[in-house]
């Protein structure tokens, strides 16, 4: 596997229904509960917005139903969660971001068969940004 981490919304049957999935460089799996206590937000770095727009387009039309077909893969992949904010050290990275001024990116390929940048309503697909983070289930690009 590349040196580069994977996240996605799982929307797979089983006990990690509706999680983000976290693959590690090393193949590793780890999934987050977005409604958990902690309400933690993964912070991605260095992010591309990868999407197989043959199989998106499948969804899209409806000639088929859901397959793995997105995630955002990134260098680095930093987890924060509320007691983050009581303890953490200070530092801008590991505190909470709030949604603000931020731009939420959107996919879901049954609506449109590639990632929306919910601002501009315009094609992001291969987008790379320098810094993303969740809220919730929903992804968010920072503005700095």
């Amino acid at each position: 596997m590349s040196g580069k981490y994977k996240v996605r919304f799982h929307l797979g049957k089983g006990k990690h229904y509706r999680h983000w999935q976290i693959i590690h460089p090393n193949g590793e799996r780890e999934f987050i509960n977005p409604d958990d206590e902690y309400k933690w937000q993964i912070k991605m770095f260095n992010s591309r917005l990868v999407n197989r727009v043959a199989t998106a387009k499948k969804i899209y039309d409806g000639e088929c139903n859901k397959t793995v077909c997105s995630w955002i893969e990134c260098s680095f992949v930093k987890k924060v969660g509320t007691l983050s904010n009581i303890f953490g050290d200070g530092e801008d990275s590991d505190n909470l971001y709030d949604v603000g001024t931020s731009v939420e990116l959107r996919y879901n390929p049954r609506k449109n068969p590639f990632w929306l940048h919910s601002a501009t309503l315009s094609n992001v697909d291969g987008y790379t940004f320098r810094q993303l983070f969740t809220k919730g289930n929903k992804v968010y690009v920072r503005e700095m």
